[in-house]
């Protein structure tokens, strides 16, 4: 009973952690060159957090440093699709 009378007063603080669909929409720059089979990218979320995601194109190869924009999540693949922002 004292453990749940602290956890009413002390309530924990909301949760930043974000499910993979929701970096959909966000922009970042690829770090290693994107291609329809390998790729990584640098995507800021809404708290500023830096994420480090396996990434794949259909449009061509996006090269290093390039701007990019996310457009979706893959749950089977466990890849995100990437376009170029520009």
């Amino acid at each position: 009973t004292l453990a749940l009378a602290f956890g009413r007063v002390f309530r924990p603080l909301d949760t930043v952690a974000l499910r993979r669909d929701e970096l959909s929409g966000r922009t970042g720059h690829v770090v290693f060159d994107v291609t329809d089979d390998a790729g990584t990218v640098h995507v800021h979320d809404a708290h500023g957090t830096l994420h480090r995601l396996r990434a794949r194109t259909e449009h061509g190869r996006l090269e290093s440093g390039r701007q990019i924009i996310v457009l979706g999540y893959d749950p089977e693949r466990n890849l995100y699709q990437v376009d170029d922002a520009s």
